[in-house]
Order: structure tokens, then C-alpha cells, then sequence
């Protein structure tokens, strides 16, 4: 048993033991074992560190561990033939004369020695210069938080990378290609000795595809490729949070981004600048600036209005010559900056890093890799996913409100830092491409778009982020959403905070009760009115605190209208419609009048026996079209009833001129029999083609002279109900025929001024049918 000899023979840097068998393992029970580990985003990336499971595997057989799916064959090199790196054979580590892993213990993490340039290839460096912008205590720390070296005895290595949200586990055997000399081809060990490079380096091909996958100079990927980017590798090694940003897009601010570099920077954030441009660049070749390669930003400074950019690769033999070079003469002409700079020129010719003009930098550099870095504060992820009962699309749709909702609560005032990420584009496809959350301030369950404390712009990327202080008065609620309505997938959603915080993900069903109504309306009523709009009875049960209540309206089929809601007190004990205009003594909450398709309405009324009424407004008047009522209430017994329209009955005539006052000439009459006692009519006399009219009308008894006109002035004592007199061209009342109904109603509408000609509409509403209306012949 090599690992008891010897058990963290590697990990100590001690020379790596020769292998005391050749027997080859089974590959078979290799691959059962690789598929029977959990892995939730890809079969080679685990979900937990499986390396214990393989050595005993080893042991078993008695045999090194051979990795079944990055093997030591042309696939792990390359998947298309497009470039010759000179491999000629796969060769262990572990049978290698004196070759180490790690320096040993005595040689400080702080201190390692890092491959120097003939030690890597251009191409590749990129990956070495990621992990050193990530490794703020030194890359030996890192490297040693990352790679697990304790079953190198049986040729068996592990790399952790942080991806969506946790740490997870790639395995790689100590197989390395080699060229016909011997020399490993990519990345060859320090000094010599030290192999934790090619390792690590090996690990991060077979997480992309294969060697040729992480060739940064290559342009045409085959299709099995993943992706390359220094912000993803930089936050595979970190747990930090990345993220690319082109310096050419169209809008790009240069005095904006220079904000953004100078704060990234004071934050320690790990920044990695990378060209593009193919050797032809004249002023890349003039500069001496590598192509295809990244530089790690190592500091941004302004000094007396001169932006300058601190820029390192140890991995190019081209020394930047253009102006704050190390032969600059600039830096004599201003030795203000260079006393700030601490710059010195016998020091500067020595150091693999060189300063440049902001401008410049903006010219030879294409994109910028960022990885935000949280090693001190409070942090939690959580996983969630748009399906098909909550991706409810952008905020400016009705349906904002069933995307999923996250509370955080604030212990105290601090600085807070939230991104929502999709899943890593490296490994899932997601129908979303265009993101963002925001950030509403409510003492309960938002679902309204209002109380906005932050948010970020829809943008089509991978991830979208907040930074801001945050208060502990009262609870943020974060809602992330999609700009596609039914659009399905899965996200992660990141809060870090200087402060102590909790984050939880709060269904609806917790705050409120829902349910929903559609109504066709045929000819939509006036503003205020319930004529000719829905009512909705609601029930609320009396508590001892007011319920939270809320109502939207939302027009499907067009956005081409105006709408408006009320909520009222209702006229009776029991569900009964309000007609005619409603008195502003009996509304309780009106929403804004919104162009649009969608108004909600929002208000706290204190439950009991008598219900409250809603009703819409469908601006304009005559308007058919489909209404959806979505109501929510804090009360989880409150109720909903659709109030019926009544039925009406429509008489047309005319004053050809109109009679005086309480006269039946020259008015005309309008018999109502009504055979239901205690039934409620609505009468509504509307006057067309007059010229500022003044309108009243009366409802007169007419029992036992059914069929007959009445002749001469109204008697006091014969009037039923009567209008109030008003300067308008429509006068409505409502009136109740009792518990003896007489067989003979007759309405008379008197039109004002006497002699004033115009068409008269008379209206009778009831919640039946079960009555008569029609014109009496004088």
C-alpha cells in the first residue's frame, strides 16, 4: 500500500516515488465508478470530491488510476487536426526522475517560484495568469487550496473549481503529453521539478474539451469545445464573481469605464485584459503587444489627469515600448508620477510589468475579464428557476408579478453586492438570454412594480449585478425575471454583504390569496358608474387589522385603451350591484388612469358583513373587449362574487317641444308594470341633440289605469320616485317597487327649457326581466 508508506508524499514536495507496478487498471470498473459519482452539471465535474472512492479502487487493483474520460490518446489533444504540437507520447509523473508536485514545506506558499517564460507556452499562459490575479496571498496559497495532491501514490490528482454556486471536483490522472525530447509539451514543471502547473493545466483542458480548447490562439472551435474566459476561469479558481466586458461595443463610454476600472481595481478585484488582433496588427507589432494573449491589470491610477494602466505577463518575450514604457522618457518629463508610481528605470527593465496611457490601452486591448472577489463577507447563493408557473416575464408585463420573489433581510446598514447569473454557459443551454432583478422595498409579498430601491437594465448576457448600501428599515425583496414571458430556466441568485443578512426564497401562497375573472364586455359604461361595467362583489371577515387587497385589470387583446379601477362601498348588507354614477362618499380606492393594458388598484380596508364592490373603467365608452381581474388579499378567507349585469329594456322617442314642468304635454310617457314586489329598477333618460339641456323625469303611479296616458300636471301625491333636476343630458335614478307593487308605472321625462326638441332614450335596468316597458300614446 504505496499511500500508507507514503501518504502526502506529493503534498509535502518530496520526490515522487516510482510506481511499484505497471499492472493496468480496469478500465471498466473505472468507468462504473466515474458514472456512479454524483454530477449534476457535467459526467467528469463531481459534485463532491470523489478521490477517496478511486483510490480504494487502486488499491483493489492494485494498479495507478487511469482516467477513462480525459485518457492519454488524440481525443484529449485535439478534436480536429488544425494544429501540430509536437506530442509524441503520454508520460507519468510518477516516472519521472525527481519530479515533485510541490515545492517542499519549508519554501513558504507566499514565496513559490512561478513558471518562468520558456516554461509556457503563449497560448496557454492564459490559464496561469487567471489564477494569478485570483491568488491575492500568493499562487502557492491557492494552488494548494485547489489541487489535492494526497493520493498522488497511485497517480491520482483532483482540482476544485467553483461552478454555479459550489464547489465541485475534476479528476485527472498524472498522465502528461510529451514531445519526442521527453520536455512536456503546454507547460513544463518550475524549474525543472515542481509539476503542479501541468496538472493543474490538464484539469482545466478536460474541463473544456481537450488541450486544443484552451489554445488561446485558436479562432475556429470545434463543436465539443467549450468556451475559454478568463473571468469564468478566474471565478472557477476564486468563487468570485465573473464577468467580460468588450472595449469596442458600440455606446462604449470611455470616461465611464475608467470609473468602473479605477473602483474594480481599489476593490482588489481580479482583472485580466486580453488581446485579440492577429499578427498583422501594425500597431501591435510596433508596440511590441502579444496577440492573443491576456495580461493581468495589476493596478489603475490617475495621477495629475494622466490615466495610466499597470499591465503584466511574464509569458511574452515583447516588451511594451510606447510611451510610460521602461525606457519612456515621459517618466523624467513628469517625476511627480514616477515618485508616485515609485517607478525606477534599472528596477523597471527588470519586471515583467510596464505602465501605458488609459487611451492606448483602450486602442491594443479588446476585452476586459473581472472577478469580484468577497473573502471576508457574509454570502449566500441559492438556486432557482423560472418553470411554468412563474416566469412571468419583464416588469412592464401583467404577469411580473408570478416570477419568483426572494426577502432579504438587513440586520444593519451595510454594503451589499447581488448578481443573478445564469447556469455556466459551458456545460448548459438555457432558453433565456436576457436577464435582470430588481430590488423592491415592501413590508410584504411585492406585487406590484413600485417601491423600486434598485435595479438592473435588461441586458442579453449571463449575468447581471447590483452594488449599493442597504439600510435595515424594512425588508428588500429581490425578483429576478427574464425578458421573454414563458421563457424556462434555471439561475443562480448571489447576495454578498459586509453585514449579517438572511436570504429566503417566499412563495405567494405565504402572503396572499388569489384568484382570478375574466368578463366579455360587449359596450363598456361611463367613468365612476355602474351601468354597463362588471362589478365584483368581495367579501372580506372582519379582523383585527386591516386585510391588504389588491385588483388588476388587464386587457389581452389590446393596449390601445384607458382603464381605471374603484373599489366602493356596496349599498346593501348583501351582494348587490351599484347603478347609476357612484357618489365619491361611497368610493374607498381608486387606481391612476393608465393608458395601457394593465392598472392595479391597491388598498387596506377593514373586512366585516357588508361587501366591497370593484369596478372598471374601459375607456372609451361603447368599448367591447376581454377584461381579466386578477385579486389578491391578505386574508385567506376572503371571497370573490361576479355580480350579474341586469337586465334592461330600451324605449326610444322624442320631444318634437317639449312640455313644462311636472307637465304630462308635449312629454312624453313611458308605461313600467312590474308583477315582482321589492323589485329595484334603474331608470336612466338620456337626451340626444339638445343643446345644454336640464333634464328631470318622474315615475308616477298609474294603478288600475294600465295602457292609459296621463292627461294634465303630476300630482304630488302620485310621484313615486323622481330624478334630481339636473343641467346634463342624462339624468338616472333608482327606485324600489315594494311589497305591493302597483300594476302601472308611468316614467314622464320633462326636458328643460319648454319647447326644446330632441331625441329621448329611455333605459329601465332590473336584475330580471320580469317587467314591461313601453311608449303610451297620449
Amino acid at each position: 500500500n504505496r499511500e500508507a508508506k507514503n501518504p502526502a508524499a506529493r503534498a509535502e514536495g518530496t520526490p515522487t516515488d516510482k510506481p511499484t507496478t505497471t499492472k493496468a487498471i480496469d478500465t471498466t470498473a473505472v468507468r462504473d465508478a466515474l458514472l456512479g459519482f454524483p454530477n449534476s452539471i457535467a459526467p467528469y465535474i463531481f459534485d463532491v470530491n470523489v478521490t477517496d472512492s478511486l483510490a480504494s479502487l487502486c488499491q483493489q487493483y492494485d494498479a495507478l488510476f487511469y482516467d477513462t474520460q480525459f485518457p492519454p490518446a488524440p481525443q484529449s489533444i485535439q478534436r480536429s487536426d488544425s494544429r501540430d504540437y509536437g506530442v509524441v507520447d503520454w508520460v507519468r509523473i510518477g516516472t519521472m526522475e525527481g519530479a515533485r508536485v510541490f515545492p517542499p514545506e519549508d519554501v513558504a506558499a507566499s514565496n513559490w517560484a512561478l513558471p518562468a517564460l520558456n516554461e509556457v507556452d503563449a497560448a496557454f499562459a492564459w490559464v496561469l495568469t487567471s489564477l494569478y490575479a485570483v491568488a491575492p496571498d500568493g499562487v502557492g496559497t491557492k494552488v494548494k487550496d485547489l489541487l489535492d495532491v494526497s493520493k498522488a501514490a497511485h497517480g491520482l490528482f483532483s482540482v476544485s473549481v467553483f461552478i454555479d454556486g459550489q464547489w465541485r471536483t475534476v479528476v485527472v490522472d498524472d498522465h502528461i503529453p510529451v514531445r519526442k525530447d521527453g520536455t512536456p509539451v503546454f507547460v513544463r514543471p518550475v524549474s525543472g521539478t515542481y509539476y503542479w502547473p501541468c496538472i493543474l493545466i490538464k484539469a482545466v483542458a478536460k474541463l473544456h474539451g481537450c488541450f486544443q480548447a484552451i489554445d488561446q490562439s485558436v479562432t475556429n472551435r470545434h463543436a465539443i469545445e467549450r468556451k475559454i474566459s478568463s473571468s469564468t476561469t478566474m471565478s472557477d479558481f476564486s468563487a468570485g464573481v465573473g464577468l467580460s466586458r468588450s472595449l469596442h461595443h458600440d455606446g462604449f463610454d470611455a470616461d465611464e469605464w475608467w470609473g468602473t476600472m479605477l473602483e474594480l481595481s481599489g476593490q482588489g478585484a481580479g482583472l485580466v485584459a486580453t488581446t485579440d488582433s492577429d499578427e498583422g496588427n501594425v500597431v501591435m507589432q510596433k508596440l511590441n503587444i502579444q496577440s492573443h494573449h491576456a495580461y493581468r491589470v495589476l493596478s489603475v491610477r490617475q495621477i495629475n489627469g494622466f490615466r495610466l494602466v499597470q499591465l503584466e505577463s511574464r509569458y511574452t518575450d515583447k516588451v511594451w515600448s510606447g510611451d510610460w514604457s521602461a525606457k519612456s522618457p515621459l517618466w523624467e518629463q513628469h517625476e511627480e508620477i514616477a515618485s508616485a508610481l515609485e517607478f525606477k528605470f534599472a528596477e523597471a527593465r527588470l519586471r515583467p510589468s510596464f505602465w501605458l496611457p488609459y487611451l492606448k490601452f483602450l486602442q491594443l486591448f479588446t476585452a476586459m475579464h473581472i472577478c469580484r472577489l468577497f473573502a471576508n463577507e457574509t454570502s449566500r447563493i441559492v438556486e432557482g428557476e423560472w418553470n411554468r408557473t412563474c416566469a412571468g416575464g419583464p416588469y412592464f408585463e401583467p404577469s411580473w408579478h408570478t416570477n419568483p420573489r426572494y426577502k432579504l433581510a438587513v440586520g444593519a446598514n451595510g454594503h451589499f453586492f447581488v448578481t443573478l447569473s445564469l447556469p455556466d454557459s459551458r456545460f448548459t443551454v438555457s432558453d433565456v438570454d436576457t436577464l435582470a432583478f430588481h430590488l423592491i422595498r415592501s413590508d410584504t409579498y411585492p406585487l406590484k412594480f413600485d417601491n423600486v430601491l434598485g435595479k438592473t437594465n435588461y441586458v442579453i448576457t449571463s449575468s447581471v449585478s447590483y452594488e449599493g448600501m442597504f439600510s435595515a428599515d424594512g425588508d428588500i425583496w429581490i425578483v429576478p425575471s427574464s425578458y421573454v414571458t414563458g421563457a424556462l430556466g434555471r439561475y443562480l441568485l448571489r447576495v454578498v454583504g459586509s453585514v449579517p443578512f438572511s436570504l429566503s426564497h417566499e412563495p405567494i401562497q405565504r402572503y396572499w390569496t388569489q384568484c382570478t375573472e375574466t368578463v366579455d364586455v360587449l359596450s363598456s359604461g361611463e367613468y365612476q358608474n355602474g351601468e354597463d361595467n362588471p362589478q365584483f362583489a368581495i367579501q372580506i371577515p372582519a379582523d383585527t387589522r386591516p386585510a391588504r387587497l389588491m385588483v388588476q385589470l388587464f386587457t389581452p387583446e389590446t393596449e390601445q385603451l384607458s382603464l381605471a379601477l374603484f373599489l366602493c362601498m356596496s349599498p346593501s348588507t348583501r351582494p348587490v350591484r351599484l347603478l347609476g354614477p357612484v357618489p365619491e362618499d361611497r368610493v374607498l380606492a381608486k387606481s391612476k388612469f393608465v393608458i395601457g393594458n394593465t392598472v392595479s388598484l391597491e388598498a387596506s380596508p377593514a373586512g366585516g358583513d357588508s361587501p366591497l364592490l370593484v369596478l372598471p373603467y374601459v375607456s372609451p365608452e361603447g368599448t367591447a373587449a376581454k377584461l381579466q381581474f386578477r385579486f389578491w388579499c391578505s386574508n385567506p378567507l376572503f371571497k370573490v362574487v361576479p355580480l350579474p349585469e341586469w337586465r334592461r329594456k330600451v324605449v326610444e322617442c322624442e320631444w318634437d317641444r317639449s312640455g313644462g314642468y311636472q307637465e304630462t304635454a308635449q312629454n312624453p310617457q313611458i308605461e313600467l308594470t312590474t308583477p315582482i314586489p321589492n323589485q329595484v329598477f334603474v331608470v336612466r333618460v338620456h337626451a340626444v341633440g339638445a343643446s345644454d339641456p336640464s333634464l328631470i323625469f318622474f315615475v308616477v303611479n298609474n294603478h288600475g289605469r294600465v295602457g292609459d296616458a296621463l292627461e294634465g300636471r303630476i300630482a304630488d301625491d302620485s310621484i313615486v320616485a323622481k330624478s334630481t333636476y339636473i343641467r346634463h343630458h342624462t339624468a338616472i335614478k333608482e327606485f324600489n317597487n315594494g311589497l305591493r307593487p302597483k300594476d302601472s308605472y308611468v316614467i314622464v321625462p320633462c326636458l328643460q327649457p319648454p319647447g326644446t326638441s330632441a331625441k329621448c332614450v329611455v333605459t329601465v335596468s332590473s336584475q330580471t326581466e320580469d317587467f314591461g316597458l313601453r311608449l303610451l300614446k297620449p
